[in-house]
């Protein structure tokens, strides 16, 4: 039986849109938090929203690759990681 590389990475393509879909609602969360927020809710509020992006970028870059595909979703991880993935999500646009 002959199986494409797509595939092959079917399963990281489809993390990379939950990886995408939880740095949004990160970021909403992120966004949401008030003006006047004390500094230690301030923190408190973004380490909980980016934690579950974290745990997904991690697990992303731990799977193997085979495709162009599978490449880019690892590569958009790393740009979580890095810091990067909004900037990253504007260059490729």
């Amino acid at each position: 039986m002959l199986v494409s590389i797509n595939q092959m990475d079917a399963s990281l393509i489809s993390l990379g849109t939950v990886l995408h879909n939880a740095a949004l609602m990160s970021q909403a969360a992120i966004d949401a938090i008030p003006e006047n927020a004390d500094v230690a809710d301030e923190i408190n509020v973004i380490e909980l929203a980016i934690a579950p992006v974290d745990a997904l970028a991690q697990l992303i870059l731990r799977m193997p690759c085979k495709s162009d595909a599978g490449r880019a979703v690892r590569s958009r991880a790393q740009a979580w990681m890095d810091s990067r993935y909004w900037t990253a999500a504007e260059i490729a646009a």
